[in-house]
């Protein structure tokens, strides 16, 4: 134990005699001061609910609202929005709604539009439209609207057909839609954004909360750390091999009473607990600023961690035998990056393989047999992420639809690679006469 802490001691050393700690300090204390300086300042439910009863025939797409059918709105009214009272009850069944909205469409027709159009859109328009020619009966119109609401973030959504106005049409069609508040960081549109300590505030149209740390909690994780603070910590620790190998530094390290296996061995798990310790402090302060700051913790971004650890860790035992072949520390850092380019291209390519010739799919195949399945890795950063308990509507926006993996395929491969470029490196450390 006491070797293995006597290298994790030296890869914090070198790490302060290249600056490069003070950088991914700086880098973790620049995102954890961004996650505190978020706030979110709520709306009035009632306001909000008007907005979004205004918005039945369209759905968020990007930073844009479309007509999920089509065309143009339909005609339907927003009566009233108010609290739950003794005038309006809430439906058997429902006492925990807080709020209703009343709805007066002018014609039938005009919900049964609505409803056949939201049907084809989930279903992503499929050729054959007869069958949505169906009469709409009122349980389907009802659970139409029920769906919606529950889309928007509300809980216990009852609805409820009525007459609200004396003159109305023969054909029109009024509900009073009963909905309890639930947590308001579920709910679309229930808040308004500022960053940077309230230098920038902006409306969260149809977005809500939750929405927003995913995304936030996605960007540090693949963006920030995935990628800028992999690279940091990459091109830094693939000099330490080369650094314990030049004359001087190796004599001291080979008087230890330590084999020359375990020595190497204890010199890559220093360098891999030494970013599982950065890991930790970035991804607990992003996690503590954002419950601060929005009042949601989701412990699965803690996780991400993990992820980033597993990585770097794969690719830190590509640079380690090339550290030792070369004695470079850029040689190493270039064999890693090299690595991760080539699994990201080819992992790119095989998602497009129906245009490619049969003998690229092949070639693309066998490299993907042999290569670590990083970008599989990090996808796991959203499966941990979409463990967030969000609404239908709003997972659909935020979260892409998983691919099925067959994960003892990728852990095998992908511990066997890692166990080789390690494998490698011990038998060109122990080989050489130093």
């Amino acid at each position: 134990m006491r070797p293995f802490l006597a290298m994790l001691r030296d890869s914090f050393r070198e790490s302060i005699d290249r600056r490069a700690l003070f950088v991914l300090l700086a880098v973790s204390c620049l995102a954890t001061l961004f996650c505190f300086s978020i706030a979110f300042e709520k709306e009035a439910p009632e306001l909000v609910l008007r907005r979004q009863a205004r918005r039945l025939d369209t759905i968020r797409h990007g930073n844009s609202l479309v007509h999920f059918d089509g065309s143009m709105p339909l005609e339907f009214d927003v009566v009233r929005v108010a609290p739950v009272s003794a005038d309006a009850p809430a439906p058997p069944g429902h006492a925990a709604a807080e709020l209703l909205v009343e709805l007066e469409f002018a014609h039938e027709h005009e919900l049964n539009a609505m409803v056949h159009s939201w049907a084809a859109f989930l279903e992503g328009y499929p050729d054959d439209l007869s069958r949505y020619d169906a009469p709409v009966g009122e349980a389907a119109r009802r659970g139409y609207l029920r769906e919606r609401f529950e889309g928007f973030g509300y809980a216990d959504v009852g609805v409820v057909e009525g007459v609200l106005r004396a003159k109305a049409a023969e054909d029109a069609r009024a509900y009073r839609v009963f909905v309890a508040g639930a947590e308001s960081y579920r709910v679309a549109g229930a808040h308004r954004l500022s960053i940077g300590f309230g230098t920038l505030a902006v409306g969260l149209e149809g977005t809500s909360v939750q929405e927003v740390v995913f995304t936030i909690q996605k960007v540090l994780a693949e963006a920030i750390a995935g990628f800028v603070g992999l690279l940091i910590v990459l091109s830094t620790s693939a000099s330490f091999i080369p650094a314990m190998l030049q004359k001087g530094a190796l004599d001291l390290m080979l008087a230890r009473p330590v084999s020359r296996t375990r020595l190497l061995l204890y010199k890559y798990a220093g360098s891999v607990s030494f970013v599982a310790v950065l890991a930790v402090l970035l991804f607990s302060g992003c996690s503590l600023g954002l419950a601060v700051s929005t009042g949601f913790f989701n412990p699965w971004f803690l996780a991400c961690a993990l992820t980033l650890v597993a990585v770097f860790a794969i690719l830190y035992a590509v640079a380690v035998p090339l550290g030792v072949l070369t004695r470079s520390g850029n040689m190493a850092t270039l064999g890693a990056l090299g690595v991760w380019g080539l699994e990201s291209t080819v992992s790119q390519l095989r998602a497009s393989d129906d245009v490619l010739p049969a003998w690229l799919r092949a070639g693309l195949e066998g490299l993907h047999t042999l290569l670590p399945k990083l970008s599989d890795l990090t996808g796991l950063n959203e499966r941990f992420l979409a463990r967030t308990p969000l609404a239908d509507e709003a997972a659909a926006r935020v979260i892409a639809e998983p691919a099925d993996l067959d994960w003892l395929f990728i852990l095998s491969t992908t511990g066997a690679f890692t166990l080789l470029m390690l494998g490698g490196a011990v038998w060109l450390f122990r080989r050489r006469d130093w």
